[in-house]
């Protein structure tokens, strides 16, 4: 219990030194419990980061914006959770991420002709409601919806609008083989 006093502490300290440094780009409740491990990285000018009051998160969060970011309050973000933000993302209050939850508002255009290093992005938004859990290993992609009061079940790609009070999964299958030699 001490040491993760000490770790918020540290935590906090962090973010106020975040603070100083990008003072017009990033906004944060003093309540907030970040681990001292937490990376925030801003891309450009235009990019924003606002986290909730109660704001908790785990060891090993990424969190880079070139966009506009908002967090809301009482949301939890898990061990190795990894968010990218070129445009715009949206977390709605109370909502818990799992562990190595990805997250992007962009993505790759493999169809275009020209397949440049710089080429090639679609942009999009994400939106995720209030009061949702997302589980272990889910990928959230560009113009991905989650309504209020949903759940997502680990492993799950979503790339799709989820309505509220949903659970969403991939069915996933074991197949098992035996090896004659």
């Amino acid at each position: 219990m001490i040491i993760r006093i000490i770790r918020s502490c540290f935590g906090l300290i962090k973010l106020t030194i975040i603070k100083l440094f990008h003072y017009k780009q990033f906004y944060f409740s003093p309540f907030s419990f970040v681990d001292p491990s937490i990376r925030i990285e801003f891309r450009g000018t235009k990019a924003k980061l606002v986290l909730g009051k109660g704001f908790k998160s785990r060891s090993n969060v990424i969190l880079r914006v070139s966009g506009q970011l908002t967090i809301g309050d009482n949301v939890f973000i898990n061990d190795s959770c990894k968010i990218n933000c070129d445009h715009l993302i949206n977390i709605g209050n109370d909502s818990i991420f799992g562990p190595n939850v990805l997250m992007f508002d962009d993505d790759y255009d493999y169809t275009s002709k020209d397949l440049t290093r710089l080429a090639g992005w679609k942009h999009g938004q994400v939106s995720i409601g209030e009061d949702v859990w997302v589980g272990a290993n889910v990928v959230i992609l560009r113009n991905a919806v989650i309504g209020s009061h949903s759940v997502v079940g680990a492993g799950a790609l979503v790339k799709e609008v989820i309505p509220e009070r949903s659970l969403a999964h991939n069915e996933h299958k074991l197949i098992i083989k035996n090896i004659i030699k």
